[in-house]
């Protein structure tokens, strides 16, 4: 009997509290488009096995070009669009080839020349005209998901849906669509310490430079950071409540690392540290409001901002938490236009490059992985962290980077004060994995020695109290 693969789209739409770009302009070449069944082997052979799948596809606010799918699979398949309400036919479906022969993974690419979904022009070169909301196919799977137009609440609105893959061996499987850029809150309305409104992207410097072993080609930030140009991509590495932006691939893992790594750290908070963009800040492990010697032990987690804003049941100091996370690849007009490869020594196909076919390459700042989607099983709302992995702080590895593509660890503004003293040598971190993606996504909180660079989600807030 032939495998089955069904797909079901189901929407929600909901409004936030961030206004964010203009509309993007320009109208390069259309390429004629032409249609294909199926994809052949090597425009999947970067995909992983079926425990690497897609788990999400996001678009801006204005934006409904076509994003790309692709799975391995050996039979029958079918995508569909069900239960037509309440906005669904805003989202569209079709098997047409992308037009851009630079899509990293297709054959004869030039990757250095592909466009991505936020470059002027793209949205009128690369749309999804369709009005199938069914499509069919056998062997590998191959199709685009594009949107009818812009969300109509303007630059703070959310349309959300999910995507249902239903395979013959009864494996189920979803991809989470988003439509809207805006900071936004995942569990609304709880009590006491309510959800916070967060970013969609990673912080990263203006100008990250080359980076290296010097620890002076690490730019300390003058001024506030900014958002990465896509969810999926890293940004900088930061030590706890420290300025200093460190380079997402250079140097990368093993001996070494940075010479003259930190082996000092903040023992509270300073929000004069505080890099996040204006109108952002770090987010609290703790109640609210925050103070600048916070402590938290991890107990009472409807009293913390951090695990009310992102589980669906907040957890007890390092509890793991499955229900509401998946592990994959995100389709946000970045990760999905390159070439899937292996980085960090697992030998996983998790992380995507701007410099085709040299992933280590000293101006790749800009490095996107595979990571964890946070969803509301209720609203289809979505948020995804990619797994950038860290900057170990020990004596020994001075920086090197660890767990790239497998596991994230962002940071909160908290102490520990299970580990206190006058020093405060840790602070509660955020830590979603894919558990090698064998077993799907796990996310916790733990606390964390200062001395490591991790990635930074802010938060819609004053920096101050």
């Amino acid at each position: 009997m032939k495998k089955l693969l069904t797909i079901t789209v189901m929407t929600a739409a909901f409004i936030a509290v961030q206004k964010t770009d203009a509309q993007v302009a320009g109208t390069p070449y259309i390429v004629p488009q032409k249609k294909e069944t199926s994809l052949p082997p090597e425009e999947v052979g970067d995909i992983g096995t079926s425990q690497y799948r897609w788990v999400g596809a996001f678009w801006k606010w204005n934006q409904k070009g076509e994003r790309l799918i692709r799975f391995r699979n050996t039979g029958t398949w079918k995508a569909e669009v069900l239960n037509n309400n309440n906005g669904l036919n805003w989202i569209r479906l079709d098997k047409t080839m992308t037009s851009d022969p630079n899509v990293g993974w297709r054959t004869g690419a030039n990757e250095a020349q592909v466009v991505s979904g936020n470059d002027a022009g793209f949205e009128n070169a690369y749309p999804v005209n369709s009005t199938l909301t069914t499509v069919t196919g056998n062997g590998n799977i191959y199709f685009r998901i594009g949107l009818t137009g812009s969300a109509p609440g303007g630059s703070d609105d959310h349309r959300y849906g999910v995507v249902q893959l239903t395979i013959s061996n009864n494996d189920i499987h979803y991809i989470y669509i988003r439509q809207g850029e805006a900071a936004d809150v995942l569990y609304p309305n709880r009590i006491p310490t309510p959800s916070a409104a967060f970013s969609a992207y990673n912080v990263t410097a203006p100008n990250l430079g080359n980076g290296g072993t010097n620890l002076a080609n690490h730019p300390v930030l003058s001024q506030a950071g900014v958002f990465t140009a896509y969810p999926s991509q890293a940004g900088a590495y930061f030590i706890w409540n420290d300025t200093r932006a460190f380079h997402p691939t250079n140097p990368g893992g093993g001996a070494g690392g940075i010479t003259g790594w930190p082996t000092t750290y903040a023992s509270t908070w300073n929000t004069n540290n505080d890099v996040c963009p204006s109108g952002y800040r770090v987010p609290v492990d703790g109640p609210l409001p925050p103070s600048g010697g916070q402590e938290y032990d991890g107990n009472n987690p409807n009293q913390s901002e951090m695990r009310q804003s992102l589980y669906a049941v907040p957890k007890v100091g390092d509890g793991v938490d499955y229900s509401s996370f998946t592990y994959g690849y995100y389709a946000d007009g970045f990760f999905d236009r390159r070439k899937i490869v292996s980085y960090g020594g697992s030998g996983a196909p998790v992380a995507v490059s701007t410099v085709a076919n040299s992933i280590n390459n000293v101006n790749n700042t800009n490095i996107a992985y595979a990571g964890v989607l946070f969803f509301n099983p209720t609203t289809y709302a979505s948020l995804f962290f990619p797994a950038a992995g860290d900057r170990v702080g020990t004596s020994s590895s001075n920086g090197a980077l660890a767990g790239t593509g497998n596991i994230g660890y962002y940071w909160s503004r908290t102490t520990d004060q299970n580990q206190g003293g006058t020093s405060n040598p840790n602070a509660w971190i955020m830590y979603p994995t894919g558990n090698g993606a064998t077993s799907g996504a796990q996310v916790s909180q733990h606390s964390a020695d200062k001395h490591y660079g991790a990635s930074l989600r802010c938060v819609v807030g004053s920096k101050t109290p």
